[in-house]
């Protein structure tokens, strides 16, 4: 007995010889297939964007260097992370650091005076497909003054 079956068809098609003849006779039985559904593929898109840990606002961070934290998003693999003097994400000038990260959930950055100024910080979520929107960015955004 052989049997074949192509994609996309729904029945099996066995060939069966017949016994006790002398020529080779097969004849052709259809079987149906069970199908089988599987759940629909889901379709990949950008992740949202984190929520900030700390330093949360207002706080007081005392020291040179300050360690920022944020929860994972899912279906982020890499994270970008800006920290300004100005409350205002698009005011490049008043970076402190704008950069991409990877895919990490804190990041330490040093050199703060320790004099009391005030930082604000945003975390955006990134994958293949894309990142996510400003507006979550910035609603997300969290400030401290660095100092005692």
């Amino acid at each position: 007995m052989r049997a074949t079956a192509s994609a996309g068809q729904r029945n099996l098609r066995f060939w069966q010889r017949a016994v006790g003849s002398s020529i080779a006779h097969w004849r052709q039985l259809l079987v149906p297939c069970l199908q089988r559904r599987l759940p629909p593929t889901p379709t990949p898109v950008a992740p949202v964007a984190p929520t900030l840990v700390y330093p949360g606002k207002p706080t007081h961070v005392p020291g040179p260097s300050i360690t920022y934290r944020w929860n994972a998003s899912a279906g982020a693999t890499m994270y970008w992370l800006t920290v300004s003097t100005s409350s205002n994400a698009s005011d490049t000038s008043k970076f402190k650091f704008n950069g991409l990260l990877g895919n990490v959930t804190q990041y330490t950055n040093t050199a703060y005076t320790n004099s009391g100024k005030t930082y604000y910080w945003w975390v955006n979520a990134g994958n293949s497909i894309g990142w996510a929107t400003q507006a979550e960015v910035l609603a997300n955004g969290c400030w401290f003054i660095n100092g005692p």
